[in-house]
C-alpha cells in the first residue's frame, strides 16, 4: 500500500463497492493514522444489474455509517443506461463511464482532488496482459499509479490514484477475515463472459515474477519511445510536419506522436475510447501522398492534413460560410468576424456603391469564377501549394466577382507581383481619390 501517493492536504473519493478490494483500501485508509478521515468520501455505484447488489452496497453504507464516514451512492437507471449506450454497447464500458462520470460529479462537490480505486497485483498483471493480446497503443504497461479518466459526455476530467497495486489478492482476503470485515463476493468475476475473467481464470498458470520482470523492461523501453515523441514534439513547435513524420520507419512511434499530439492540444478525450484501428488509419493517411485530408474524428472534430502541415478543427472552423453585404447600414457577421461601415480614416477596404452587393466567402464553388490578376483563384491555390486551412479564410468580392479584400493570412501568401495587384492589397496607405463620391468604408474586426 502505497500512502505516499497521497497529500495529507487534498481531499479524495475512495471508490468503494462492497468487493474485498474496495474494503481492503477502506478499512487501510481509516485504520491510517496519519490521515484525517474527514478529508475522505466514500462513492459506491449499484448498476442494479445483479439480484445481490443491493446486499453489496448496503455493506459499504453499514461500514461508512459505523465508522462515520461521508458516503454517496448513485443508483443507475435506465435512462443513465440508454444515454451511455449511444457511445457504447459494452457493459463493461458503459459501467465505468457511469462510475466515473459520477465520481467527476462528487469531486466538483467535495473539492476533491483525485478519486483511488482498489486496483491490486492480480489487476496490474491482468491489464498487462490484455494489453500484450490487444497490441495496444499504451502509455504505461499494466496499470498506471497515476492516470487521467476523460468524460465522454462533457470535456471534465478527474485523476484516478491506484495505491494497492503491490497488494495480492490473498493478503486482502486474509486481512478482511483476521479483521472480521464483511465484504460481498461478485459472481460474474468467475464467469467466462468477459475476456479480463477469462485471464484471471488462467493466471494460476503464469509465473508473476517473470510477468513483472517483463513488464518492467516493457514500461523501460517504453519510456525510450516516449522521450523519442518528446523530442520530435519540441523538434517541431509541438506539431506534427508531414516530411518529418513520414520518414519516420517505426510505426509504434508514429502513432505514439499522433496519440500526444492530441494530449497536448489537451483534446485526448477525442481519441482515448476510438478502436484500435484508428490510430493506424490516422498515420496511414498523414503519411499518404494526398496533399489535403480530412479525417472526420467525430460529430465535432476533424483532423486536417494539408502539403506539409496536420492540425485539429472543429466543424465551425471548417465550414464554408457566404454572407451577402447589402449595403452600409447594418452589422454583418463572418464566423468570428464582424463587418461594419466605417470611416476613411479608419477602415479595413472600401467599395463604390455600384459594386454592392457584395459577398464574403470561403466556399470554392464561388471563388471558382473568381479571377486574380486573369488568373483563376482556385487554381492559384493549387499552384501555389496554399494551406487548405488557409484557404478557408474569406475573401470579399464585389456584383461583379471583382475582389475588393482578402483575409491577411491569405493575402500574405498570395503576396507576389503576378496576382496580387494595388488594388487587391487595400488598406489605409491606398491612395485613392477622396473626392469621389458614393464611396463605403468598412471596417472588419
Amino acid at each position: 500500500m502505497n500512502f505516499d501517493m497521497l497529500d495529507k492536504n487534498q481531499k479524495y473519493i475512495i471508490a468503494v463497492s462492497g468487493g474485498p478490494d474496495s474494503m481492503f483500501l477502506l478499512d487501510n485508509i481509516y485504520q491510517n493514522k496519519e490521515f484525517d478521515i474527514n478529508n475522505f468520501i466514500v462513492g459506491a455505484v449499484n448498476y442494479k444489474k445483479r439480484s445481490d447488489s443491493d446486499i453489496d452496497h448496503q455493506i459499504v453504507i453499514d461500514y461508512c455509517t459505523r465508522h462515520k464516514i461521508a458516503y454517496y451512492v448513485k443508483e443507475v437507471s435506465s435512462d443513465d443506461y440508454l444515454k451511455y449506450q449511444q457511445v457504447s454497447h459494452n457493459f463493461q464500458t458503459i459501467a465505468r463511464d457511469i462510475r466515473y462520470d459520477f465520481f467527476i460529479e462528487l469531486a466538483q462537490q467535495h473539492a476533491c482532488s483525485a478519486v483511488l480505486v482498489a486496483h491490486n497485483l492480480m489487476d496490474n498483471i491482468e491489464t498487462y496482459i490484455l494489453q500484450k493480446q490487444r497490441n495496444n497503443i499504451v502509455e504505461h504497461y499494466g496499470l498506471s499509479p497515476d492516470s487521467i479518466y476523460y468524460s465522454k459526455f462533457s470535456p471534465n476530467t478527474i485523476a484516478i490514484k491506484r495505491i494497492m497495486l503491490d497488494t495480492c489478492r490473498e493478503f486482502i482476503i486474509e486481512y478482511l477475515n483476521n479483521n472480521k470485515i464483511n465484504y460481498a463476493l461478485d459472481y460474474t468475476n468467475i464467469l467466462g463472459i468477459y475476456n479480463r475473467n477469462v485471464i484471471r481464470s488462467e493466471l494460476q498458470n503464469f509465473n508473476f515474477a517473470d510477468l513483472l520482470t517483463e513488464m518492467k523492461n516493457q514500461n523501460h523501453a517504453n519510456e525510450k519511445l516516449k522521450q523519442a515523441v518528446k523530442d520530435y514534439l519540441i523538434d517541431n513547435f509541438g506539431q506534427i510536419n508531414v516530411p518529418s513524420f513520414s520518414s519516420i520507419t517505426d510505426l509504434k512511434l508514429q502513432k505514439m506522436i499522433v496519440f500526444n499530439y492530441f494530449k497536448m492540444a489537451k483534446l485526448i478525450s477525442l481519441i482515448i475510447n476510438k478502436k484500435r484501428k484508428f490510430l493506424d488509419e490516422v498515420v496511414k493517411e498523414i503519411a499518404s501522398p494526398k496533399p489535403n485530408i480530412m479525417i472526420k474524428i467525430n460529430e465535432e472534430y476533424f483532423l486536417v492534413k494539408s502539403y506539409e502541415n496536420v492540425e485539429i478543427k472543429t466543424k465551425f472552423q471548417l465550414a464554408l460560410t457566404t454572407v451577402i453585404i447589402e449595403d452600409g447600414q447594418q452589422t454583418y457577421h463572418w464566423k468570428n468576424h464582424i463587418i461594419t461601415e466605417s470611416t476613411k480614416n479608419n477602415f479595413t477596404f472600401f467599395v463604390k456603391a455600384e459594386q454592392l452587393p457584395l459577398k464574403i466567402t470561403n466556399d470554392p464553388a464561388i471563388l471558382k469564377n473568381v479571377l486574380l490578376n486573369g488568373k483563376q483563384l482556385t487554381k492559384i491555390f493549387i499552384k501555389e501549394k496554399i494551406n487548405l486551412l488557409i484557404r478557408l479564410n474569406y475573401v470579399i468580392i464585389d456584383k461583379n466577382n471583382e475582389i475588393v479584400a482578402i483575409n491577411d493570412l491569405l493575402r500574405a501568401k498570395l503576396h507576389k507581383p503576378s496576382y496580387i495587384s494595388e488594388k487587391c492589397m487595400l488598406n489605409k496607405k491606398y491612395n485613392f481619390n477622396e473626392k469621389e463620391k458614393f464611396i463605403i468604408y468598412f471596417m472588419i474586426k
